[in-house]
């Protein structure tokens, strides 16, 4: 189902999703949530699928246009989430600067700047927002690639990329597994991870609107498969560590299911509330870490369990990304300057 030019289910799964990052994020998922960092995966594909979508277009923006835009629709909120978190954990910040302050000051640029995990400089004190770092800068890479170089994208560079990072990335399936943050080479391993993700996000693009039909021939075959595939990707996140990488076989069958108008999922998730909830992923991804702290402090001053603070954390999780937002809104409205879409 289609809303407003907006796929239902997927607004779904964003949201789904989501929680499932933010629950991970908590003790990571207090040890029964083992791979709960594999939404990011979903996140990146999607990124890929409509990128493509964008840059095959006639009349598509330029690369700069583009990644000025894409920044423009976040960069307000992402450095309001950025001042809050740096409130929030100010002991530990405290410790941080007294140990080396200049390595912090960069940092602080690094992350005003979207260059943390890219090979420039570490991650930053809201750490999962290295995902927007990929979004900007690999995003742009592969904007461009598939914008100009079209044909050798889809049948060369794209397809050998994605089969030789995850074949190492299945060779690391006892180990770290996706969740490298070493560099290789000269590669950047999240940037590596990103990138990867955008590129068979494109490749999932270009299967299916260049073949739209036949997809849709075989609706049945894809609703059962769509089936199976939530099935083990749910069971592989609470599994372990070794089954990883093969949720992203299943997220790539989910997304496409998705894409189908006449995929069943279309009825399962027929509801436009799940619109507004999908909108409210990225106020999630953005806010989680500040109240994750928060619940931490809180927890150690009234020597709350590990569970009673994560209970907390998942009552007021979506209350405090709706009063993050409205403050958002408000700062907005207050000044016109920072008046910019959001990211979708």
């Amino acid at each position: 189902m289609q809303s407003n030019n907006r796929n239902i289910p997927i607004e779904a799964l964003r949201f789904l999703v989501m929680l499932q990052i933010c629950f991970w994020h908590f003790s990571k998922g207090l040890g029964c949530m083992k791979v709960g960092y594999i939404g990011v995966e979903f996140f990146f594909i999607l990124t890929g699928i409509f990128l493509y979508k964008i840059a095959r277009k006639i009349n598509s923006p330029g690369v700069i246009s583009f990644s000025l835009n894409k920044v423009k629709k976040f960069y307000l909120a992402y450095v309001v989430a950025l001042v809050l978190c740096y409130c929030v954990k100010l002991p530990y910040i405290h410790e941080l600067f007294t140990a080396d302050p200049l390595h912090e000051i960069c940092r602080i640029i690094g992350q005003l700047l979207l260059i943390q995990n890219i090979g420039v400089v570490e991650g930053g004190i809201n750490t999962p927002t290295w995902f927007f770092s990929i979004l900007i800068y690999g995003g742009a890479i592969v904007y461009t690639l598939i914008k100009y170089y079209p044909k050798a994208c889809i049948r060369i560079v794209f397809p050998i990329l994605t089969c030789l990072f995850y074949t190492s990335i299945f060779n690391f399936q006892d180990g770290p597994g996706l969740e490298q943050w070493r560099v290789e080479v000269f590669f950047s391993m999240p940037f590596l991870r990103g990138v990867t993700d955008i590129s068979l996000g494109v490749l999932i693009g270009y299967a299916f609107f260049s073949y739209q039909q036949i997809w849709q021939k075989y609706t049945k075959c894809l609703d059962a498969l769509g089936i199976i595939s939530s099935i083990l990707y749910v069971w592989i996140i609470f599994s372990g560590q070794k089954e990883a990488p093969y949720a992203i076989l299943f997220i790539c069958m989910l997304l496409i299911c998705c894409l189908n108008p006449d995929s069943r999922i279309h009825l399962i998730f027929k509801s436009t509330k799940w619109l507004y909830l999908g909108n409210m992923a990225f106020d999630l991804f953005l806010i989680h870490v500040v109240l994750k702290f928060g619940i931490y402090a809180i927890g150690k001053y009234l020597y709350l369990t590990p569970l009673t603070q994560f209970l907390c954390y998942a009552v007021l999780l979506i209350p405090t990304a709706y009063m993050f937002r409205v403050l958002i809104n408000a700062i907005q409205r207050y000044f016109p300057i920072t008046k910019l879409k959001r990211l979708r």
